[in-house]
């Protein structure tokens, strides 16, 4: 289920909220993320709309800011762990998928909570200048429904694993 739209920072807004509750961010801070995320979206309208769009939506720029604001939840340290997955980069494959997600998992494993960030898989089965099509979403689906498989079947059993595809 897709939750995130066009806009840049509803989706920054949205996943900050997602974020928060699946680390258990106390409120405050949380609060300050969702104002500073506010504050840039009140500047770019000011500046110009459409070029803070366009480079908001270049994937390895918006890929380095969903990164840095999950880091903003998880402290260093602590029992909870973070992984970032970009599939931007790359065409659909699912060995290149199964290899990957297992290197991915076997790095928070240690953790009793993890959160790994799935970005760019959207991307990967639709390259730009292609039209998203039922055929896509059915293939996006069933990516979905590969990786949540894989990782469960990977996945250390005393680690509480959570997937979050952005």
């Amino acid at each position: 289920m897709a939750i995130f739209d066009k806009d840049p920072y509803e989706n920054l807004a949205a996943l900050n909220a997602m974020v928060s509750l699946a680390t258990g961010t106390d409120q405050f801070q949380s609060d300050q993320i969702q104002a500073a995320i506010q504050f840039c979206r009140n500047q770019a309208e000011v500046v110009s709309s459409s070029k803070s769009q366009q480079a908001m939506e270049t994937s390895k720029a918006y890929t380095d800011i969903v990164d840095r604001l999950v880091k903003l939840h998880v402290e260093e340290g602590s029992s909870f762990g973070f992984g970032h997955w970009n599939l931007g980069h790359h065409e659909y494959d699912p060995l290149f998928i199964r290899a990957h997600l297992i290197k991915e998992l076997k790095r928070i494993s240690g953790f009793e909570e993890a959160l790994l960030l799935i970005t760019g898989l959207r991307e990967a089965l639709c390259p730009p200048g292609k039209y998203w099509t039922q055929k896509r979403s059915t293939r996006y689906q069933e990516a979905i429904s590969y990786i949540e498989s894989l990782a469960v079947q990977y996945k250390t059993p005393k680690t509480k694993l959570s997937l979050l595809f952005v």
